[in-house]
């Protein structure tokens, strides 16, 4: 039961989204289409007929959209953490109030008195 539980912890610590975490995402996606890229680039040096040759440059074309769909899904991402950012600094700082410690003496104890008991023959 424990073990399952810890799991549990474990995933839904797993499962929290950073703010900027979605910009991030998209940047990583975005590296990874370069790579995809120069894999194109290697593919298309490789061929030598002419029709395959056309269809992998065909692939520029879509990249070349992905790349621009990609950034302007980071534009309004990293704006949005920007915007979030800027109202967090410029919310006014709320006023601490300052309390004086006194020092608090204790009280005396009260005394304590049993009621008599009867004796039992």
């Amino acid at each position: 039961m424990t073990d399952r539980f810890n799991e549990m912890i474990i995933l839904g610590e797993a499962k929290k989204d950073k703010k900027g975490d979605g910009v991030n995402a998209v940047l990583i996606l975005m590296k990874d289409i370069r790579d995809f890229q120069d894999k194109i680039d290697t593919c298309l040096q490789a061929q030598t007929d002419p029709n395959n040759r056309a269809k992998i440059e065909s692939f520029d074309r879509l990249i070349d959209k992905m790349y621009k769909d990609l950034l302007g899904i980071a534009e309004g991402g990293i704006k949005s953490v920007r915007r979030q950012r800027d109202m967090i600094e410029s919310e006014p700082e709320a006023e601490v109030e300052v309390v004086e410690e006194t020092e608090v003496k204790p009280a005396k104890p009260s005394v304590m008195v049993n009621a008599p008991v009867i004796p039992k023959m």
